[in-house]
């Protein structure tokens, strides 16, 4: 996985159909649709955005994270 797509499924600015069309685009690429989320996930869904990118990040296992780091901030 390279990147995760992530998006709300009350998104009055992102519909559907785009956030489709980026996953097709972008190889082993997951959508994941927050139920209840608008477009500013950060504020509408503020618990939830960080744990699935959380979960995201620990399952692709980043080079680029350093996942001791990752690990001691476990508690989001």
């Amino acid at each position: 996985m390279t990147a995760l797509v992530v998006r709300g499924k009350e998104d009055p600015v992102v519909p559907q159909d785009w956030a489709e069309e980026v996953v097709n685009l972008l190889p082993d690429a997951p959508l994941l649709v927050i139920p209840g989320g608008g477009h500013t996930l950060n504020y509408s869904k503020p618990l939830e955005l960080p744990r699935v990118t959380r979960a995201f990040i620990e399952a692709t296992k980043s080079p680029f994270v350093d996942q001791e780091k990752l690990n001691a901030n476990a508690q989001i």
